[in-house]
């Protein structure tokens, strides 16, 4: 099936919270727990956390915890139309092809007596594969759940895409159920999306410092010089996020029973390399894939 989002992993991005330092604090969390990050972002695809869950007056039935509706994840009135969410659905059984939910921002109107107003909104788009002759829509966001801890993908419109760059707001309740001891798992062969949770998005992410449980890695290999393993070999986990800085796509592979970033070709030999400096760190506010290609499944549990 033909999906809206082609290259997507290729696109940089910038991000920014509310906060500054090495151990930052976020500076909009009142008494009513009220969380709020700003992205801050060149890219014409920017990955953003999903740390918050909704406000118990967002659901029309019962509050779900650690949950938010795909309308609430980002403020919409802060972009444009027809700028784009996607949000990340692994295969739900075997033989099933990743994909995702797709929403465009659109232009509503709504009355007030004689008056008409105009509003943005996420629509829910519709994928059709011309070949087989069949439609896949979107669940409407506001009924689509998505689970604080992962994140999405907003897609500027290249009108909307001004070169010095544009905000993103994400709001939310800061959530109080979410069970930081219990761990999570990533199962053999899929992908997922993963970001810190709560006040923990405001902080970043050491992976080293992660409790991973009793997970088994397969380590890659190579010929260790100075502070950089050479010529990478074997098969391992990668965790990938795009940096705010450098606007690059970073991964970590596992080595010497640690994570590790890979740093690509080196010189004309163009032999992959790693560096063995211990700087496997997310920074704040980010999310990230978690690619599981060892055998059996991977678990870690987040550290308050």
């Amino acid at each position: 099936m033909k999906k809206l989002i082609v290259g997507m992993m290729a696109a940089a991005f910038a991000l920014g919270a509310f906060c500054e330092g090495e151990d930052p604090n976020p500076l909009i969390v009142s008494d009513n727990l009220f969380g709020s990050i700003k992205v801050d972002s060149k890219s014409e695809f920017t990955m953003v956390a999903v740390p918050f869950e909704g406000f118990a007056s967002q659901f029309s039935g019962a509050a779900v915890p650690n949950s938010i509706l795909a309308r609430d994840v980002i403020a919409v009135e802060n972009l444009n139309a027809p700028d784009t969410m996607h949000i990340f659905k692994p295969a739900e059984k075997d033989g099933d092809v990743d994909s995702y939910h797709n929403y465009v921002a659109t232009w509503g109107t709504y009355r007030v007596g004689a008056a008409y107003w105009s509003y943005l909104t996420w629509g829910a788009s519709v994928i059709f594969d011309d070949e087989n002759l069949e439609a896949e829509k979107t669940p409407n966001a506001d009924v689509r759940l998505v689970p604080v801890g992962s994140g999405v993908f907003i897609g500027r419109d290249a009108e909307n895409h001004p070169e010095e760059g544009f905000s993103i707001y994400a709001y939310g309740q800061i959530p109080q159920s979410f069970d930081l001891s219990e761990a999570i798992t990533i199962k053999e062969g899929t992908k997922r999306v993963l970001s810190a949770p709560g006040e923990l998005a405001y902080k970043r992410v050491d992976l080293n410092s992660l409790d991973w449980g009793d997970t088994e890695f397969q380590e890659v290999t190579g010929r260790a010089i100075g502070e950089r393993l050479i010529g990478l070999g074997g098969t391992s986990d990668s965790i990938t996020y795009f940096d705010t800085d450098s606007q690059k796509q970073w991964s970590f592979v596992r080595y010497g029973n640690k994570w590790v970033k890979r740093l690509g070709a080196l010189g004309e030999q163009g032999y992959n390399t790693v560096s063995l400096v211990d700087d496997a760190i997310i920074p704040a506010g980010l999310s990230f894939w978690y690619e599981r290609n060892s055998s059996g499944d991977a678990s870690l549990t987040w550290k308050k």
